[in-house]
């Protein structure tokens, strides 16, 4: 039986982290302070509503997928490393595949980053705590950016892959 996979070898995540960090047209609302965190919730928030009130046809998944993945990466900075990323993500594919996003797509993968943004602002809120035991910041954000990768593929954007 052959499994879709999108994501199968390091080059295609190297490719959407390059999506990632190439296609940002800069912020859609302004960053204050370096709140790159912040500056994701505000825009979450923005495409939230637009989804919510049915004018879901004016977004613009590319650029939400950039402005989101390279906050979390500049959130991450010299943490990031991008060896460990790809091996987490590659393993995560593998385990969960994308059969629970495909039903709802982008929406699934905004929802997504949704939760792993409020986690992340409970974490900095509780005095910066980095490590809640199953998940650190550091896991937090790498996730955030892992959707963001998936959402390329997703969009059709960056080459499907299929393995046995």
């Amino acid at each position: 039986m052959t499994q879709k996979l999108w994501l199968n070898k390091p080059s295609d995540i190297v490719a959407g982290l390059t999506m990632i960090r190439g296609y940002h047209k800069g912020p859609a609302c302004p960053i204050i302070e370096n709140d790159y965190l912040g500056h994701m919730e505000e825009f979450i928030e923005y495409y939230r509503e637009a989804i919510v009130s049915g004018s879901r046809a004016t977004i613009e998944w590319k650029g939400v997928f950039s402005d989101v993945g390279l906050s979390a990466l500049r959130l991450l900075g010299d943490q990031f490393d991008e060896v460990k990323f790809i091996e987490m993500l590659l393993g995560k594919h593998r385990r969960y595949g994308l059969k629970s996003l495909m039903g709802w797509r982008e929406i699934g993968i905004l929802s997504r980053i949704d939760q792993k943004v409020a986690r992340a602002m409970t974490m900095r809120d509780m005095d910066n705590k980095t490590d809640f035991g199953d998940e650190t910041v550091y896991d937090t954000l790498a996730d955030i950016v892992g959707y963001c990768v998936i959402g390329f593929y997703m969009m059709g954007i960056l080459p499907e892959k299929t393995v046995v």
